[in-house]
């Protein structure tokens, strides 16, 4: 007899049920939990795995009320303006720098505080879904001259220490380049900021912008598919933005938008580009229009404004030794571990 394999309708189900158990086993209706113990309890150390729930594609694993609570959470514990740290530093487990022989072999310190460059690529897409671009900003502004200065010239360190030395001096650690944390910078420019998200299963090209307050002006060439681009140039005057798009490309393509409103929620509107059509979208207090005729536009996103609150950088704690349980001694969370008693 042969297999059936399971129709959409089965994998559906089972999607709900994974979502469904993932929130009755992680969320308590105020703190997401990084991990599940072996005995079923929750772990809720601080960490940014979490934000990973924001920049999941296509549909919200968890709702949007959630997540907005898990950006608060974890933004407000961890977020520096270098970097995201891997612990709070609050926590009795946090090692303030990676390599400190003095204290701790480096791996004892890996994910305990110290600051990992990829994981501010999900961070900026978090804070940009919810509108707070402009904290988003700032980041990718110290990432960019991490970039160009810090360590391997046109490159990232892995790691950098999660307190600063001396004089506020940045120390990189881990490999000296690490690729995907470059590629996240350029992705967050590209996917975030911009807002371009091609979905050619569904012959869409969506925009989904969270454009800083900075930003008066670019202007970005958008490749997809086989050869294909978008040219995008943006201005704003005050509170009006103005797009002007032009399709290179072999077939008409769907347009949508999803963007930002005062109060931070999301709207959207669609509309259709043909190869070589230039067009020209105006977003102005409500007023949607494309090539001056009026646009029908939808609710998309609600405002979590007011449950996250304003959202700022930790300042880091001084680094003095006997402040932080882990390097009151030698091995320290080596002992801890090696008694069974890491919780």
């Amino acid at each position: 007899m042969k297999a059936t394999a399971p129709g959409p309708h089965k994998w559906g189900a089972l999607a709900q049920r994974a979502k469904a158990s993932f929130l009755r086993l992680y969320w308590d209706g105020r703190v997401m939990a990084d991990r599940l113990r072996a005995d079923a309890s929750r772990d809720t150390k601080v960490r940014p795995n979490q934000l990973m729930l924001l920049s999941i594609p296509f549909d919200d694993f968890v709702p949007a009320a959630v997540q907005a609570r898990v950006l608060r959470n974890a933004v407000s514990e961890l977020l520096y303006p270098y970097g995201i740290a891997s612990l709070s530093q609050y926590d009795p487990y946090f090692h303030p720098r990676h390599e400190n022989p003095d204290f701790h072999h480096k791996d004892a310190s890996y994910h305990q505080g110290t600051i990992w460059g990829w994981n501010a690529g999900y961070t900026v897409t978090a804070l940009g879904k919810f509108g707070y671009q402009d904290l988003a900003w700032p980041l990718a502004q110290n990432l960019g001259r991490q970039i160009l200065g810090l360590g391997t010239l046109g490159n990232m360190s892995e790691l950098l220490d999660a307190l600063p030395h001396e004089g506020g001096t940045l120390k990189p650690s881990g490999t000296y380049a690490q690729s995907w944390s470059v590629a996240e910078y350029a992705r967050n420019g590209y996917q975030d900021f911009v807002g371009f998200r091609p979905n050619l299963l569904e012959n869409t090209l969506a925009f989904t912008p969270a454009i800083p307050a900075q930003w008066s002006h670019f202007d970005a060439l958008l490749p997809f598919g086989d050869g294909e681009s978008i040219e995008a140039s943006f201005k704003r005057g005050g509170s009006a933005e103005r797009w002007s798009l032009r399709l290179a490309g072999r077939a008409a393509r769907s347009v949508t938008f999803s963007f930002l409103n005062a109060d931070k929620s999301r709207s959207f509107t669609s509309f259709t580009l043909a190869p070589g059509q230039a067009a020209v979208l105006k977003l102005r207090s409500g007023r949607t229009t494309l090539d001056g005729k009026a646009l029908k536009v939808a609710p998309q996103q609600a405002s979590f404004a007011r449950a996250i609150g304003q959202l700022r950088f930790q300042t880091p704690r001084p680094y003095r030794t006997g402040d932080f349980p882990m390097l009151k001694s030698k091995d320290v969370l080596k002992g801890i571990v090696e008694r069974n008693e890491y919780r």
